[in-house]
Parts: C-alpha cells; structure tokens; sequence
C-alpha cells in the first residue's frame, strides 16, 4: 500500500508549462516502505523534464535532530566613540560572522558618541552597558572617574541627542546568556569591577556556571583560563602582525574569561583596534588586531576641544 501524501507537493495538468513546473517549491511527504513507488510514479509523470530536477531522496526522516548550527559571533567592546576604529574592525571582520555582540562603554573619551551609537544599533543583535554609558546617559554620575575620564562624559552628555541618551539608558546590564556563554562588562558580580590578574580572575573562573563568559572594561585583549587540570594561565595576544593575531581552542573541561579587547581606546600597549570572534561550532576565539585612522580620530578631538592627554594616549595604546 501507498504511504498516506500529506500534502501533495504537484498539481501538474497537461497544460502546465516547463516554467511552471520548474518553479514550483517542493512540499513535505511522509513516506513508508513503499516511497519507492511513490517515487517512480512522480518520476513518470515528470519523465520529459526528468534532467531538469534533482533526483527525489527515497525517505525523509522527520525524528532526526537538526543540525547543530555554527554560529560565528563577532564581539566588540569599549569602542567609547571611535568611529574609524569601529568602522575598520567592521571592515575586517566582514563577511567572518554571523552576529555581532557588544559587551559596552559605546561612548565616552571620543569624538563621536552619536554617530557610534547608530552603528552599534545597526549591526549587533546584542547589546550591554558599559560604565562610560551609564555615566554620559545620567544613569550615574561621574564621580569615581579620574579628572580625564569626567571631563570626556561631560563633553558627551552635551554632544548625545535625546533619542540616543534614551537608548544608552535602556541597555541592559549584563551577565546576559547567549547560547553557551555569557556576557559581561566588568565581571560577573559586578558590572564595573575590573579583571585584571590572577587574584580577580581565579574567583570568577572557579565559580563559572557556563564554560566562557566574555568580558570587557580593561581594554587589555587577551583573558584568563583555568585548565581541566586546575591550572591558571593568563591569554596573551602579543603578536605585532595586523588581523588575526591568535586563535583559542576552548577545551573541554576549561573554563574561560575572553577579552576581546578595546576597539576604540586600547590600554594594553597597542594602539591598533581589538576585537574577537567565537565560533561555537568550532569552539575557538579568534583574536584581531588592525591600524585605523588614528590621525582622522585625533583631528576631531582636538577640534571639539577634548584634553590633550586623551589625544595622545590613543597612539599610546596606554
């Protein structure tokens, strides 16, 4: 007997033409263990046009399990209104990834706040603050910052526009889970401590819930991991070379802390654009670094009046 047709998936009549046959979609079967037959019986009718079609499969098996998606993610973070450094970390990683993810600090320190938030709302499906973003939106105020860091939030808070303040105050803060990792800006008990040696990251990876959280607000690219075997080691990307600089097989049993660096004000020692990319199909983090037009950038710093010492540091990488 037949396997009972679901839904026919070709209503051919005589008439019909090769454009018509040709363009329409195939439909779902269920078939049994006589598909065969239903298989040759679509092949007779279809004979005339028989090189114009993909031969059908015998069965399709609706139990299996989808296939498991390799989703590349591009993660930027602490761009703080570089927008040459922004555009040409784009630039690079166009066509490498599938979403892009912002761990925070979008403005503050830079000459374009506004024109930076545009562009992250346009290409990452993720977005959460930063402490620059909470201060220059009057979330808080900017008192613990240095005489520098508060002189740049006031300068923003005047340049940002309403509908953008808006926005910076609607973001989330993290931790926020994304497929099999997360998400922060600072750590994961507080969004604005810093990461930044053996005696703040070991606590952290110790009580990790998920094998990777991907952090920010240091501006230092790199990271930290404990081993399955208990070993602590820091993630060093010292490489001089431009794009990628080092890729991360994430092993099982590792837990990890991935920072992707500064796109817009790296405090590491190199002046160039950070940024990284995680493959979760791979489970590697891939690391990049890459020159913009730091001379364009400081230009528009000088010219809205911003201090001198937060022109020269962005050469500096410091």
């Amino acid at each position: 007997m037949l396997g009972r047709v679901i839904r026919p998936p070709f209503e051919i009549a005589a008439q019909d033409s090769v454009r018509n046959i040709i363009g329409i979609r195939t439909r779902w079967f269920i078939l049994t263990e006589s598909g065969t037959h239903v298989k040759n019986c679509l092949a007779s009718i279809l004979n005339p046009l028989h090189s114009q079609f993909i031969p059908m499969r015998a069965a399709l098996n609706y139990n299996a399990s989808p296939p498991e998606l390799n989703v590349r993610y591009l993660i930027i973070s602490d761009i703080h209104s570089n927008l040459e450094g922004l555009e040409k970390c784009l630039q690079l990683a166009r066509g490498q990834y599938d979403q892009a993810i912002c761990l925070g600090d979008l403005v503050g320190y830079g000459p374009d706040p506004n024109a930076v938030v545009d562009r992250v709302r346009e290409v990452a499906s993720r977005v959460i603050r930063g402490n620059h973003d909470k201060a220059c939106c009057g979330i808080s105020d900017a008192e613990d910052f240095n005489l520098l860091a508060r002189i740049g939030t006031l300068w923003t808070r005047q340049e940002l526009t309403p509908e953008r303040q808006a926005f910076l105050r609607e973001l989330p803060s993290g931790p926020m889970a994304i497929d099999s990792f997360q998400i922060v800006h600072g750590s994961l008990a507080d969004e604005d401590e810093y990461i930044v040696n053996a005696t703040q990251a070991l606590p952290v990876l110790r009580g990790l819930k998920t094998q990777t959280v991907l952090f920010g607000h240091t501006h230092h690219q790199g990271g930290f991991v404990l081993n399955a075997d208990g070993r602590f080691q820091s993630i060093h990307c010292d490489s001089r070379n431009d794009g990628r600089t080092l890729v991360l097989t994430l092993e099982d049993g590792g837990r990890y802390l991935i920072n992707p660096g500064s796109v817009g004000q790296p405090r590491d020692g190199d002046w160039r654009a950070a940024f990284a990319i995680i493959d979760e199909g791979k489970r590697e983090v891939e690391y990049f670094r890459t020159p913009y037009d730091l001379p364009k950038t400081q230009g528009k710093m000088v010219k809205a009046g911003l201090p001198e010492p937060l022109i020269r540091r962005l050469e500096l990488g410091r």
